[in-house]
């Protein structure tokens, strides 16, 4: 249970930032691509404002200079909220890297490493209760009084080291079933901002690209 927990908390919070941050400088990539030829297309048609074009359609690429002007208005506030959202999503990045690393000196490791003694001991109680199952077998097959006087101080030793295990294999468990209520609220709590973060991340990055799309719709509404 703790291990499955733990790695949800040093991999999936850290994977899904960084993943997330290979997206917007992807995007952020694409965009700036976008924008130069936006530039050049601006350029262009702005050379073919009323004065510089002939015929009947020459007013109407005054309009449309205007419609690519807004398109790239509309694309350099994109890609700068989408500047602003990488950086903070770095930040992030760095700070889930932080809470990883830190996680290694706080009380929760203590919970870890009796998950790993509860292992250890449940496989020694097994082990000793073998060995007094076969201690008992060996006493109830004994053919003389004196093999069987024997047999049973076996007996007798090996239950007492089998309650000896019991005895630490429920001091540990014990401990692990308290450091793991702690560990799971510990770990929710992250989950639960995580979660949060990385939708309010989301939202910032549709933000934009829904006001684009608005600008789009003014600019086909002029032309």
């Amino acid at each position: 249970g703790f291990d499955v927990l733990y790695a949800n908390f040093a991999n999936g919070a850290p994977a899904a930032a960084a993943e997330f941050l290979s997206l917007l400088r992807e995007l952020g990539h694409c965009e700036e691509a976008y924008q130069k030829g936006l530039a050049k297309l601006a350029k262009r048609v702005g050379a073919l404002k009323p004065g510089a074009a002939t015929g009947s359609f020459a007013p109407c690429w005054e309009v449309l200079a205007a419609a690519v002007d807004g398109l790239a208005g509309a694309h350099a506030l994109m890609s700068a909220a989408h500047l602003a959202l990488m950086k903070d999503a770095q930040k992030y990045a760095d700070e889930q890297a932080k809470a990883v690393k830190a996680f290694k000196d706080s009380e929760h490791q203590k919970t870890q490493a009796s998950s790993a003694s509860i292992k250890t001991f449940s496989a020694q109680v097994q082990a000793k209760r073998q060995a007094c199952q076969a201690k008992q077998a060996e006493a109830a097959a004994a053919a003389s009084e004196k093999e069987k006087r024997k047999a049973v101080a076996k007996l007798e030793s090996a239950a007492k080291e089998l309650g000896f295990n019991v005895e630490k294999y429920n001091s540990v468990r014990s401990a692990f079933v308290e450091g793991m209520k702690k560990s799971c609220a510990y770990f929710e709590e992250m989950e639960t901002q995580h979660l949060a973060k990385m939708l309010d991340f989301v939202d910032r990055f549709l933000e934009p690209i829904a006001s684009a799309g608005t600008r789009l719709v003014e600019a086909k509404g002029q032309l």
